[in-house]
């Protein structure tokens, strides 16, 4: 990369830009090459601007960029570099008629955020995402079934922590699987002769390997927990390993390795962050007494996911968390074992 100096910013002292000049510079300059590169070329109007924190200030590129090579010249309307809590990131937009689309790259051009991005989620996420080793790394979020649902949620307002698709856990668990199919149905036989209806969240043939998001509903009728222990015996009975994800249980590193039976070298979702609130609505007072007993169960997939919420859930009235009877619940599994 080639860099001329012109810079300017009305957030910082006289001396300032001299200082955010060279400290983008250095960062810049640890930006990896992307593989599958295109050269970009800037001109006079093509001036990225650079975000700090909520300031700003204008860089002149004298010559190019090396950008990913999804990113076509025609398509780019403006580049913007983004410094959050000392890390810089590069944000290419194109304008659409019906708003803008934005992806977002860290300095090993990871894509951080990709689509419409609000600028209070772009900040959140940005300031909330995390190093190891000197080496930026993906904040890990709280599960939803897709990445498109993921991000529609957006970020957790009680946390900062923003949601992640299972599709995307699903990815680096397992790198080298292609073949994960979505919401389709098997055709399985039942045993009345019918074919099953049901559509499941991800199945790979690959891995013979079925996995399903137990989202919040799955707690709340007693009728869906038995739909969804007749689907697993149905299921397993034709070969398949089906690995049940709670929506109370997050994907961090001891899980998947429980669940799965994989390592995964990556840090993944912080385990010492609750999952429960009476602000989110999905505590066990929000829940069926089956529900109740199912997710004592399921707690059982991590101990230490289960005291964090126990703990956190605490602080709230217990009419609004039914605490007391999650507890009671999981007491008498771990004496006696699930009966249902």
């Amino acid at each position: 990369m080639k860099w001329i100096y012109d810079i300017y910013s009305s957030s910082c002292d006289n001396n300032g830009s001299e200082r955010i000049y060279q400290y983008v510079i250095n960062k810049l300059s640890k930006f990896k090459k992307p593989k599958d590169n295109y050269l970009f070329e800037f001109k006079d109007s093509w001036a990225p601007i650079i975000y700090i924190n909520g300031g700003n200030a204008k860089l002149h590129l004298e010559e190019y960029l090396y950008v990913p090579k999804k990113i076509e010249n025609e398509d780019l309307d403006y580049v913007e570099i983004l410094v959050a809590k000392d890390e810089v990131f590069l944000e290419f937009t194109r304008l659409l008629s019906d708003g803008n689309y934005s992806v977002i790259y860290d300095n090993d051009f990871n894509v951080v955020m990709e689509g419409e991005i609000s600028p209070s989620d772009m900040w959140n996420r940005l300031e909330n995402y995390k190093k190891n080793d000197g080496k930026m790394v993906k904040q890990w979020g709280f599960i939803r079934e897709t990445s498109e649902i993921a991000e529609r949620a957006g970020i957790d307002k009680a946390t900062g922590i923003p949601r992640t698709g299972l599709d995307e856990y699903l990815n680096v668990i397992f790198p080298d699987t292609d073949d994960w199919v979505h919401d389709k149905t098997t055709g399985l036989i039942k045993e009345d002769g019918k074919k099953s209806l049901s559509r499941l969240d991800y199945r790979s043939e690959q891995l013979k390997l079925i996995v399903e998001f137990d989202g919040l509903p799955h707690y709340q009728k007693p009728s869906d927990l038995q739909r969804d222990m007749a689907n697993q015996e149905l299921y397993e009975s034709y070969g398949y390993k089906v690995v049940r994800v709670p929506y109370f249980i997050q994907l961090s590193n001891e899980v998947v390795e429980k669940l799965f039976e994989v390592k995964v070298e990556e840090p993944l979702f912080d385990d010492s962050i609750p999952s429960l609130s009476v602000e989110a609505c999905n505590t066990p007072a929000f829940l069926c007494p089956v529900g109740i007993y199912r997710m004592a169960r399921d707690f059982n997939i991590s101990e230490k996911q289960y005291e964090v919420n126990v703990n956190y859930l605490k602080e709230s009235d217990n009419l609004l968390t039914n605490l007391d009877l999650l507890e009671a619940a999981k007491e008498d599994i771990d004496k006696h074992g699930f009966r249902l």
